[in-house]
């Protein structure tokens, strides 16, 4: 009789199982098939096991290489060292203990496979590219993290949800740049800096909610969220950077708000749906090349945006 433990149902889960079979108690070798060992004649009980393979390891050097592995940091690590490991294919999922502080530069980049990461309360600093080119699907950052280092998660493509927390004060450079499946995301009040290009091309992003007192929108932020449809800009904002929202397509309404001053080149550039848009008068340059469905309706107002007359109105 053949008895199977059910198979997890779950990829990552059913990736770091692996087969063992018994037969009267005794395991049968990887290198014997049933048939060999002599099971498959009537009688004989044979049970399919499928255990975890979990490994305790501080860097990649205590792993071994050969299967899918679930990786505990040893509860006596107080930081995650550069390049620990760097491009571990077989790396599905890590439990980081509470012992950790820092998570440094290139911790984990390029681990392809790496869908799940826990992340503890103890962390406060996750350095440049930590988990740059990782397939993890969720992030939560814990509330005692304060920084979050440039392209920590660039090219996180499976990326969908990440929940920041209140002690952040600032997102760096291209933090989630081309995170392609992120469709939305909360910046917390305790943030006043977003950085260039922080989530460039993110292509799936449709809504973004920014609670904290920005100054500043930088270069490229939003270049290529071509699912963003409406952006809230807040009050406090006087810049808006070079390429700021460059490229997304299916931007159709923005409202700039009074304290605006600069807006730089291309801000605005290929916003092809873009039809209302709400102008301070302090502005006195355009940077709405290529707003297709604005066009008319832009160069009909032309002389009067220039010099300030209509500016300050919702231009439809």
């Amino acid at each position: 009789m053949l008895v199977a433990h059910k198979h997890p149902e779950d990829l990552t889960e059913r990736k770091l199982c692996c087969v063992k079979v018994l037969a009267g108690g005794l395991l049968v070798d990887d290198d014997q098939t049933l048939e060999s060992a002599g099971l498959m004649c009537a009688g004989c009980d044979v049970m399919v096991m499928y255990t975890r393979r979990e490994v305790e390891a501080a860097t990649r050097d205590d792993i071994h290489e050969e299967d899918f592995l679930h990786v505990t940091i040893p509860s006596h690590i107080t930081e995650i060292e550069h390049l620990a490991f760097e491009i571990c294919q077989n790396v599905l999922t890590v439990t980081i203990p509470e012992s950790v502080t820092i998570i440094h530069q290139d911790a984990f980049v390029q681990c392809e496979n790496l869908a799940r990461v826990s992340l503890p309360e103890s962390l406060t600093i996750i350095g440049p590219a930590a988990f740059c080119g990782c397939r993890l699907e969720s992030v939560t950052v814990p509330e005692s993290v304060e920084f979050i280092g440039d392209m920590a998660f660039l090219k996180c493509v499976s990326l969908r949800n990440i929940a920041l927390r209140g002690s952040l004060t600032l997102i760096s450079n291209r933090t989630f740049e081309e995170c392609e499946s992120l469709t939305s995301i909360t910046i917390p009040a305790s943030v006043s800096f977003i950085g260039a290009a922080a989530f460039r091309e993110c292509t799936s992003l449709e809504n973004i909610s920014i609670c904290g007192p920005l100054t500043r929108i930088s270069r490229a932020t939003f270049h290529g969220c071509e699912s963003l449809t409406h952006m809230a800009i807040p009050a406090s904002v006087t810049v808006i950077g070079q390429g700021a929202f460059q490229g997304c397509l299916s931007l159709e309404r923005v409202i700039i708000p009074e304290c605006v001053t600069v807006i730089g080149n291309d801000a605005f550039r290929n916003c092809e749906s873009l039809s209302e848009i709400t102008i301070p008068w302090r502005v006195l340059y355009n940077h709405w090349s290529r707003c297709l469905s604005w066009l008319q309706v832009f160069e009909k107002h032309l002389y009067a945006y220039i010099f300030g007359v209509r500016c300050g109105r919702s231009f439809r």
